[in-house]
């Protein structure tokens, strides 16, 4: 997670996943796929 904040009033903070935590999701939701089709038999 990146997180950003921005001196403002009130005070803002923004979070967004890195280019690493992407790649995470994809390879969970190829899991979760993997998961899905294989658990029907």
């Amino acid at each position: 997670m990146e997180r950003e904040t921005f001196a403002e009033v009130p005070p803002r903070v923004e979070y967004k996943l890195t280019k690493k935590g992407q790649e995470l999701i994809e390879s969970i939701t190829d899991l979760l796929g993997w998961m899905r089709k294989w658990s029907k038999k």
